[in-house]
């Protein structure tokens, strides 16, 4: 701070036991930072604060799949009070081809159509332009399809990272979207965030195109190794993998593992 060193924090720790030393020694991959943190000895040292934001769809449970109604309603906030926020998702939307042109804060009332009546729910919600050169229309976020609502509700969350750092954690992020605009989604996010190292987006899928544009440091694969353990390795932990294979290709035909062994019997 200010061209100086601070101590953050200073406890002397216990000796690490044999089991413990057996679970650092196996992790190659893993700095000592990081193991540290996996084995709890630093939860006392506050370490939410070494990163300014944190988003993720994850909880203790597992993913979270929240309704496109609930994605509206955030995305519509974060939208309609933060213009460069609002450019910045309306520019990786459109490299989508999904014919939307613009993002209109002109509001409307969501109205539900019920058994009886029709009820005119009491929120406020911006609309996603859509047209060409001869024609254009807007359409409120409720009307979107659930692709598109999933797009804009990682996109938020990312680009308000871009200038701040911290960190994305995204389950499925294929959901509700095709392969090549997740694929283009990743890349933009990418592009965006080059010149901030301190932005990070770590996603799981179930989707082997998406292992394309990736290098062999950046893959980890998840193996039951016994039916019940499941064990996680890097893909450079393979010997004799190459960074320009296909590793779509080569995941499915089981060279690095990892993929389903159950057999279906139809008769």
């Amino acid at each position: 701070e200010n061209e100086n060193f601070k101590t953050r924090y200073f406890k002397p720790m216990n000796s690490l036991n044999s089991n413990e030393r057996l679970r650092l020694l196996e992790k190659k991959n893993s700095t000592l930072f990081s193991y540290f943190i996996t084995t709890g000895a630093l939860t006392n040292i506050g370490i939410k604060d070494l990163f300014t934001n944190f988003f993720t769809n994850l909880v203790e449970f597992g993913g979270v799949n929240q309704p496109a109604i609930i994605d509206c309603f955030e995305i519509s906030e974060l939208l309609e009070s933060n213009e460069k926020l609002r450019q910045a998702v309306l520019e990786v939307i459109k490299t989508f081809d999904v014919g939307i042109t613009g993002i209109s804060t002109h509001k409307s009332k969501l109205v539900l159509s019920g058994p009886d009546d029709d009820q005119v729910l009491n929120k406020d919600l911006i609309s996603f332009v859509h047209g060409n050169e001869s024609t254009s229309f807007a359409i409120p976020l409720p009307y979107e399809s659930e692709g598109t609502l999933k797009s804009a509700s990682l996109l938020t969350p990312l680009l308000t990272l871009i200038s701040d750092g911290g960190i994305l954690i995204v389950d499925e992020i294929e959901m509700s979207k095709h392969p090549t605009i997740v694929r283009q989604l990743i890349s933009n996010l990418e592009w965006l965030t080059k010149d901030n190292p301190e932005v990070q987006l770590i996603f799981t899928t179930h989707q082997p195109l998406l292992l394309e544009d990736r290098s062999k440091s950046q893959i980890f694969l998840t193996d039951k190794s016994d039916c019940i353990n499941t064990e996680i390795y890097r893909l450079d932990d393979i010997s004799g993998v190459r960074n320009d294979e296909n590793f779509a290709l080569k995941y499915l035909s089981g060279r690095y593992g990892a993929v389903p062994r159950g057999e279906v019997s139809l008769g």
